[in-house]
């Protein structure tokens, strides 16, 4: 065959393997980094073993292909052989997934068997050999993604291993110019692959950063009211739709400002973060899904899912004593004194009259707003101000 076309084959294969292996991982890891899509969230890793899965069984097709047409088990150049290397060595440290550490194995296995032209010690020595480095790439991933050197010398290791069990199997007669063409494909290959998922991690880590700092509240760590909108948004969206109920507390510490005036705003802070994390805590316990949202100065939100239907609002009411109990347990230091806070809450479930998403934040905000004027450490649902002792017995789990 002509050295030269020969030459334009290999460059052309080497240019389509880069194209196409960089392809999927920006598919995959923007399924990795997404934050939006709700459908996306729930199913990320079965759509990451899915992107996986696919593309390693087009590898071994293409590889049985290429070797079955080309003169030896290494076809006329080891094109999908490289990418088979790359895309399981990565896939792995990744994933870190016992399926697709099963995936990878039985492949492998495949791959092996299928390209084999006669078996030996040697060569099934070898084919152990590589699953036991899968088996450890995959359980260590993390320190091969940590540094540069560690994961190419994984890489390099795991080629050599790679290329020597299909040798072995299948030997054949390849000259010089052969081994330094695909050897220096796999370095280019692993090198531009390898940097470019870690380009791509690094970027999904930026955009987790930014996310987080978008919905969170910086001083207590909770959602903050723009996360609110968006997720109140939804839950309004999904009762239309469904019927599922939700209800709502908006909860305020009464006399916050005494607090500030009297300590300073550095224990008003202390104060803020200790009721988030009272309220964060409460909404873990909950057997129903629950949010913590701060809504601005010393007001906080809590939505619980699954609550408000006519026959859970005794349990709505026992939600709010515990808010009240929980909070009112606290005890801060401060000026060589040791003092407590209690909070007002308005309570609202969503309800078919409810127009638009925020129809139950107002009736709540104005509830919680009643609550103070009728005293403060009370709880107004549907109009009505309740005093803590008439409310019903602790919830949780």
């Amino acid at each position: 065959m002509n050295a030269g076309w020969i030459n334009v084959s290999f460059w052309l294969s080497l240019v389509t393997n880069l194209v196409v292996f960089s392809g999927v991982l920006s598919l995959f890891y923007w399924v990795r980094g997404d934050m939006t899509n709700d459908w996306i969230a729930r199913h990320r890793l079965a759509i990451e073993l899915g992107i996986s899965f696919t593309f390693h069984a087009y590898l071994f097709m293409e590889a049985l292909t290429n070797t079955y047409l080309g003169p030896h088990a290494f076809g006329l150049h080891w094109t999908f052989l490289n990418l088979i290397i790359v895309a399981c060595l990565l896939f792995n440290i990744v994933l870190q997934s016992r399926i697709q550490l099963v995936f990878s194995i039985v492949t492998t296995i495949l791959y092996v068997a299928m390209a084999s032209a006669h078996y030996s010690v040697t060569g099934v020595a070898l084919t152990a050999l590589l699953v036991a480095m899968q088996i450890w790439f995959n359980r260590y991933g993390d320190w091969v993604r940590h540094a540069r050197w560690s994961y190419h010398l994984v890489a390099i290791a795991y080629a050599v291993c790679s290329v020597a069990t299909v040798y072995t199997m299948s030997p054949a007669t390849l000259d010089g110019w052969f081994w330094v063409r695909q050897i220096v494909a796999f370095l280019i290959v692993n090198t531009a692959m390898g940097e470019y998922a870690l380009a791509l991690r690094r970027r999904n880590d930026r955009i987790d950063n930014y996310y987080d700092e978008a919905i969170m509240d910086p001083l207590t760590g909770i959602k903050n009211m723009g996360t609110f909108n968006t997720d109140v948004h939804r839950l309004y969206d999904r009762y239309q739709r469904t019927g599922a109920p939700y209800i709502m507390y908006e909860l305020d510490i009464d006399y916050f400002k005494h607090v500030n005036d009297t300590y300073g705003h550095p224990v008003g802070n202390v104060v803020l973060q200790r009721v988030a994390e009272t309220l964060r805590e409460l909404a873990d316990d909950l057997e129903n899904e629950a949010s913590v949202y701060r809504m601005g100065g010393e007001e906080f939100s809590l939505v619980v899912q699954g609550e408000g239907a006519e026959g859970n609002i005794e349990s709505a009411k026992r939600i709010g004593r515990e808010i009240m109990s929980r909070i009112d347990a606290l005890r801060f230091a401060a000026a060589n004194t040791e003092f407590g806070i209690n909070v007002s809450i308005g309570l609202e479930r969503v309800v078919p009259e409810d127009n638009n998403y925020l129809d139950i934040y107002n009736k709540a905000d104005k509830y919680l707003y009643l609550s103070k004027q009728n005293g403060r450490d009370a709880i107004t649902f549907d109009g009505d101000t309740f005093e803590r002792v008439h409310f019903g017995a602790n919830v949780g789990r």
